[in-house]
């Protein structure tokens, strides 16, 4: 996770920033400068990542051979393949419900907006 998030942010600078001026002024930030509004999809991946860590450790631990190297058996590679299926599937539930949350944020700012401006003009 460390590499994602060191390549993300040598990723970020201003001849790359495309956001239009309005983009800049709800994120509050200059241009080539990136706000995280929301760290759930982060902290998904972030947990996932070490239970495959801890898994690929649990694996070599478990199965270690005489000459000092590690076999990993036909179960413990099935489990692997199928894993990795079923964390890529939560990842991508987690950013579909950040996305949803963000659309209902927008146009809950977007209706009291709306209420505001009526409310001011009589």
């Amino acid at each position: 996770m460390l590499i994602v998030t060191g390549v993300s942010i040598a990723a970020v600078n201003v001849q790359d920033d495309h956001r239009q001026q309005f983009e800049l002024d709800y994120d509050q930030t200059p241009r080539g400068v990136k706000k995280i509004r929301s760290s759930g999809v982060y902290v998904t991946t972030s947990v996932i990542s070490l239970i495959a860590y801890f898994w690929v450790w649990f694996c070599l631990v478990n199965n270690k051979q005489p000459n000092g190297g590690a076999q990993i058996t036909i179960l413990e590679a099935l489990i692997t393949f199928f894993a990795y299926f079923v964390f890529l599937a939560l990842a991508y539930c987690a950013d579909r419900v950040h996305e949803k949350r963000h659309k209902d944020r927008e146009i809950k700012a977007l209706e009291y907006g709306k209420v505001h401006d009526d409310s001011q003009q009589h």
